[in-house]
């Protein structure tokens, strides 16, 4: 009965420290996410990491990376965003990225394996890849880029770096995008 009534005194600890810690840290808005946006240079910064969009594309056509990639068409429009990604203090997964358009809408990138994602990065090193969302091309015009990196053994979105109005409106149905395989390159 003592070691029962010591594991609940040690729970009810923990959940009192975890409280306190919750109730100090700076305050986020009501979602829990601070919002970064993209410095002169192109960089939007944070905490936890760092992320640049070097283009974007709109096509109907893409072809993902691999040996085995195939290519994907689609009736809306495929949003190819190329970007950079560097991590600080910790390894980082930059692995939720979203477009959100004026009027309200959310869309995730594709899960496809086989579409090159920025994904996992080390301190030190930048890592370089795409993210890929298909929506309606009436919506794609001043979307917001947003770039969510995960930290510790929760998932646990902190910090969110985003890009406002940075997907042009033209369509390129014709233009066959090809990813690159992505790639890490030594930053410090």
């Amino acid at each position: 009965m003592k070691a029962g009534v010591r594991g609940v005194l040690s729970l009810l600890a923990c959940l009192l420290v975890v409280g306190l810690l919750t109730g100090l840290k700076p305050d986020t808005g009501a979602s829990g996410v601070r919002y970064y946006g993209a410095g002169a240079d192109g960089w939007a910064r944070s905490p936890q990491g760092d992320v640049k969009v070097d283009s974007i594309h709109l096509t109907q056509r893409v072809r993902g990376t691999g040996s085995y990639a195939r290519e994907v068409t689609t009736t809306y429009a495929f949003v190819v965003v190329r970007l950079r990604v560097s991590a600080h203090g910790e390894s980082r997964v930059f692995s939720k990225m979203e477009l959100r358009t004026p009027d309200g809408y959310t869309y995730e990138q594709l899960g496809d394996p086989m579409l090159a994602r920025a994904g996992y990065v080390n301190p030190g090193f930048t890592s370089i890849g795409a993210a890929v969302f298909e929506m309606p091309p009436d919506r794609v015009a001043h979307s917001t880029l947003v770039v969510y990196p995960t930290q510790g053994f929760l998932v646990v979105y902190q910090a969110a770096l985003r890009f406002d109005q940075v997907v042009p409106a033209d369509l390129q149905s014709e233009t066959l995008v090809v990813l690159a395989d992505a790639r890490k390159e030594v930053t410090s």
